[in-house]
């Protein structure tokens, strides 16, 4: 039955979808188990796996060094941020000076919540896990250029946002506005391999794994929610310290061969900054 459901939901709503289904009915009947309603779990492992049709991954370092500077001189900041203190979309994109502190030359970055759009209205709502609420600190190297953005694009005030919408009127800047900045900046950068903003969080987090984080100090830094509440007594802290932050490396400069100048109205060139 369990097989025959799982592979309607396949063509009905597509693989990733059923799959998310399946686990949510693998831990549910997990439950059931352990208090002895019923003695297996029927949900086979198998079915568990999301499949996309298009592939993609986290960029490599020398990737990403291409893509920021490929990306107009104010959105840079929200590839760094995402690359190097893993914070999601919603997130950084409600961030206000407010937000950000500066502590033994480290940048920290305190997340309490999360700006999303829904059916045209924005909702300021708690981060998407309860791990969520976290102060992560940015290494030191950033340091330099969070305060270069601050003087540059954020207004004098608290609650000036971090990432101004360029269009007046718009309370937040939309996803799909990013995306298609994030998109010319890897046309830019001659790559032609599916690499979603969000595969930034990946990157994020294979970096500190390659740095030797361990898994509790992962969940923590990602904001990651976890099944098994008793890690919570192993470390108190959430978010990422600067002893940790220090760990994930400066990009390598980006390659100028590797960028091409889009048009622009102004003077028939977009100036890329080396």
């Amino acid at each position: 039955m369990v097989r025959e459901w799982h592979g309607k939901r396949c063509e009905q709503a597509g693989e990733t979808t059923a799959g998310a289904e399946a686990r949510l009915l693998h831990a549910i009947l997990a439950t059931a188990m352990k208090d002895g309603t019923i003695t297996r779990n029927p949900v086979p492992s198998e079915l568990l796996r999301s499949k996309t049709g298009n592939g993609h991954r986290a960029p490599t370092a020398e990737e990403l060094a291409n893509i920021i500077a490929a990306l107009p001189d104010k959105w840079r900041l929200c590839a760094y941020i995402a690359a190097f203190g893993g914070l999601r979309f919603g997130e950084w994109v409600r961030l206000e000076r407010q937000d950000l502190d500066e502590v033994d030359g480290h940048v920290v970055v305190h997340v309490t919540c999360q700006a999303q759009r829904v059916g045209g209205e924005w909702l300021i709502r708690p981060p998407k896990s309860s791990e969520g609420v976290r102060s992560v600190s940015l290494p030191l190297w950033l340091t330099d250029i969070v305060n270069d953005h601050l003087k540059r694009f954020v207004g004098p005030f608290p609650a000036s946002l971090i990432f101004a919408p360029d269009k007046s009127g718009t309370r937040y800047v939309s996803e799909s506005t990013w995306s298609h900045k994030w998109s010319r900046a890897l046309d830019k950068a001659h790559i032609s391999d599916v690499i979603r903003p969000h595969d930034l969080r990946h990157y994020f987090g294979s970096a500190l794994a390659d740095a030797g984080v361990g898994i509790r100090q992962l969940q923590n830094a990602l904001g990651h929610g976890t099944a098994r509440a008793s890690l919570g007594y192993l470390e108190s802290s959430r978010g990422l310290p600067e002893s940790l932050a220090d760990r994930l490396q400066r990009l390598p400069a980006a390659t100028d061969a590797n960028i091409v100048n889009y048009p622009s109205r102004e003077n028939g060139t977009e100036a890329l900054a080396s």
